[in-house]
């Protein structure tokens, strides 16, 4: 996921790269690993990330064993208070799934919340408008989200998943399998978002790759270096596209608004079987 994540936002020397829920650093690691693969040094990266408890000291362990030294580790609460002078060219997370009673009345008014107030029995849209605040104009992320983030019915939702598609901040949407994970089974998709302000199409782009990776083991799937390759090369054509178990194309906003800005790539692509919302 995090070799995925890096290859699909690409990640470049001098950027400010971010992680509002860092877990032990991975995407941050997965970062300068990516611009020191293809630019030697990584001059003047700078990662930050955000993280709860122990997660903090084991984060910033991890950064120093892999030689980052340009890095900031707090230890704060999940969707804690928006600092409106930090902003981030790059903002990678793999937040805590539709995670309740995430808020006790301080986010209300909170600017952060541009296409819409998230109900506070599920966090989801909190932490994809989290990671839109923290983005510079023409800044990127990828967060990544449970399957049903895409289809929910909750009127809160699905109000702020259309704000967001009008104002052209959802770029990409891409299903992956499920059982990627140790710690859940479900499956899970990438959102891939633009800073408001990003030149970008009037579209959304959908990959299905649900299908894709092998099993290592009986509970756990992987993605193989052939099914990066596809998924990044879909989303680089962003054209109509089929290789083996992937599937791409890009769907007009006027589709989207016809079927309830519904951002489930399954739902406008045609594949074997589809995902089951979870």
């Amino acid at each position: 996921m995090v070799r995925l994540a890096v290859r699909l936002t690409n990640p470049i020397g001098g950027e400010r790269i971010h992680d509002p829920f860092c877990h032990l650093g991975e995407f941050l690691v997965g970062a300068v690993d990516h611009v020191r693969t293809r630019c030697g040094a990584p001059a003047k990266l700078k990662v930050s990330g955000g993280t709860v408890g122990h997660l903090g000291w084991l984060a910033g362990m991890n950064l120093t064993l892999h030689d980052i030294a340009t890095r900031e580790v707090r230890v704060e609460p999940p969707l804690y208070r928006w600092d409106t002078q930090r902003r981030f060219d790059l903002v990678l997370t793999n937040p805590p799934f539709n995670m309740s009673d995430w808020t006790d009345g301080y986010h209300v008014g909170d600017l952060r919340w541009r296409y819409g107030i998230p109900p506070r029995h599920n966090a989801n849209f909190a932490w994809l408008q989290h990671a839109l605040a923290l983005l510079t104009e023409g800044g990127r992320a990828a967060v990544l989200m449970p399957h049903g983030a895409g289809s929910s019915e909750n009127s809160r939702e699905r109000a702020i998943r259309a704000a967001m598609v009008e104002d052209g901040v959802v770029d990409a949407v891409i299903a992956l399998p499920p059982q990627l994970f140790h710690s859940t089974a479900i499956a899970v998709t990438l959102w891939l978002l633009r800073g408001r302000g990003s030149d970008g199409d009037d579209d959304v782009f959908f990959v299905d790759a649900h299908a894709a990776g092998t099993m290592d083991g009986r509970n756990h799937r992987v993605l193989r270096e052939e099914d990066l390759e596809r998924i990044t090369a879909a989303y680089r054509d962003r054209s109509t596209f089929t290789s083996g178990d992937v599937l791409s194309r890009a769907v007009a906003r006027d589709r989207l608004r016809d079927d309830g800005y519904v951002l489930n790539p399954g739902r406008y692509l045609i594949a074997a079987s589809a995902p089951v919302d979870l």
